[in-house]
């Protein structure tokens, strides 16, 4: 009865001893070394030594059924070719996934280098046609300075200055350039004073619209509005006053590019204006203009539009 009893008391709890036995088996298996693939499935050296053992039968004892039951030993064979072959696979398996995680780093690699020398080549392609664009802009613009047209205005000179005479301003205008330029507005002021006047005031009266081919010089002039006063001709004569000059020049070329000259002269009568005739010989011109430097007055400008015309005097 004791022992019946202590035998139903120890089957109440069989199940925490079960799963202890299968993690501790579970354990074992999981550290025993397992074969590689590249191994035998043949059994190991003391699986051999003590098969004789176990399969010592006399020779003339005939089977029987009991003894045909206890070969156990193909099956546990097969079995455990099974599981080597199971554990092979799941190897296997792990192999190749981290063989999948190697070759997905390596194509990401090689995904990245592709991409940067997409937009390296995008870039330089880019930089390429940039450069191409401001070379091609270099050019014209090169091409535009050697070709196009220079008109200069030059010669300037004051005749028939004398008191009660009406002064004459005569100048050219000449195309240094290579190919034809239109004056689209020429305005000629003057003044007779101590200094320019603060802010230059433009008369648009001009030649107009004229057209002047490549080394070609258009003579014009300017007359005085009133004769010349006796006071006025004494304080130029001596130096006291001047007779000052400013000019506006808006020409184009024949790329369509406008340009505007502005500059000042003054009238010197007591010094000579030295110039340098075609045939190389020095000339000496009495009662000429000089380049007078005056803030507002002195100016050069490029555009390819219509320029404002300038202040008109009140």
């Amino acid at each position: 009865m004791m022992k019946l009893s202590s035998a139903t008391k120890w089957g109440k709890k069989p199940v925490p001893w079960v799963l202890a036995l299968v993690a501790a088996a579970l354990t074992v298996a999981a550290l025993m070394p397992q074969p590689r693939p590249g191994e035998s499935n043949q059994p190991r050296p003391e699986q051999i030594k003590l098969a004789p053992q176990q399969s010592k039968v006399p020779v003339s004892a005939s089977p029987t059924r009991g003894s045909l039951k206890e070969q156990p030993a193909p099956r546990l064979a097969n079995n455990d070719g099974a599981k080597v072959q199971e554990d092979w696979w799941a190897r296997f398996g792990h192999e190749m996934k981290s063989t999948n995680v190697t070759t997905m780093i390596v194509a990401g690699l090689v995904l990245l280098v592709a991409t940067l020398q997409a937009w390296y080549a995008i870039v330089s392609v880019s930089m390429a046609r940039q450069n191409a664009k401001a070379a091609e802009v270099s050019a014209t613009v090169a091409l535009q300075a050697i070709e196009r047209a220079y008109i200069r205005l030059d010669n300037f000179a004051l005749q028939r200055f004398g008191p009660g005479e009406t002064p004459v301003i005569t100048y050219s205008a000449k195309n240094e350039g290579r190919t034809p330029g239109d004056i689209l507005s020429l305005s000629v002021n003057y003044v007779i004073a101590a200094e320019l006047p603060d802010n230059p005031a433009y008369d648009p009266e001009g030649p107009g619209a004229l057209t002047i081919p490549p080394g070609r010089s258009f003579p014009t002039y300017k007359f005085f509005q009133q004769p010349l006063t006796h006071e006025q001709f004494a304080n130029v004569t001596n130096g006291t006053w001047a007779c000052f000059l400013w000019v506006c020049l808006i020409y184009k070329d024949t790329f369509g590019i406008l340009h505007t000259e502005g500059f000042a002269m003054k009238y010197a009568p007591l010094e000579s204006h030295r110039s340098i005739d075609a045939d190389g010989r020095e000339r000496v011109q009495q009662r000429a203009f000089r380049i007078h430097n005056a803030d507002g007055f002195s100016y050069s400008a490029r555009t390819v539009s219509q320029p404002s015309l300038p202040p008109t005097i009140a």
